[in-house]
């Protein structure tokens, strides 16, 4: 999580993962929405193809199938993502 004051304010980010199974390392969905004085000002979803399978149990739970990643970019294709790259950075 980014915090940063500027002009008084508070500005934060928060990111939400989602798992194709119970590794870790199944990312299959990122989220990010950016606060500023408590209200959210910008907000980005992803899907993420985990290269890997998906359980039904985590299926169940975000509605996430491995048919809808198809075609996605795997997480580290994600590296040039400007979004991703603003978690970052000081000054959001």
């Amino acid at each position: 999580m980014e915090l940063s004051k500027r002009g008084g304010g508070m500005r934060f980010i928060a990111v939400d993962l989602e798992t194709a199974n119970p590794r870790m390392s199944s990312i299959c969905q990122i989220g990010i929405v950016t606060f500023e004085n408590g209200k959210e000002v910008d907000a980005e979803v992803r899907l993420v193809d985990p290269l890997d399978y998906f359980d039904p149990y985590n299926v169940a739970i975000h509605g996430i199938t491995q048919e809808q990643v198809q075609g996605a970019p795997c997480f580290t294709d994600l590296h040039a993502w400007p979004t991703w790259m603003s978690c970052f950075q000081l000054g959001l």
